[in-house]
């Protein structure tokens, strides 16, 4: 007979990657952003999404918790952010909120300079 141990420690499974950047994208959708899938046939360790906000652009590649860059996407890592463009790695969905909060404080400190310039 089936038991369940009433005692037994549920702990909650780590999404996978899709799921990850399935909830990526809803979030930044519901922030008034777009998430594109990027791909750019023969050139290998270029980031999973493009993301678009007014006055952004964000090159995120996107992980499970644990996942790690591999070294050609760190290549790619530090020519975008050489160009000084914005680069992020989401690990995970503690990622996607870390993501939305430097989103959302990058788009006020636009709004602040551009409030200035008037």
């Amino acid at each position: 007979m089936f038991e369940i141990n009433p005692h037994a420690v549920h702990e909650r499974k780590e999404i996978g990657k899709n799921g990850v950047e399935k909830l990526f994208v809803a979030a930044v959708r519901k922030a008034g952003g777009r998430a594109y899938k990027f791909t750019s046939p023969g050139n290998r360790g270029v980031s999973d999404r493009l993301v678009l906000f007014p006055s952004q652009v964000w090159f995120v590649e996107i992980k499970k918790g644990t996942g790690k860059l591999t070294p050609l996407q760190v290549v790619f890592q530090e020519f975008i952010t050489g160009l000084g463009l914005n680069h992020f790695v989401v690990y995970g969905e503690a990622g996607i909120d870390e993501f939305m909060e430097i989103a959302n404080a990058k788009s006020r400190e636009i709004e602040r300079l551009r409030s200035k310039e008037v």
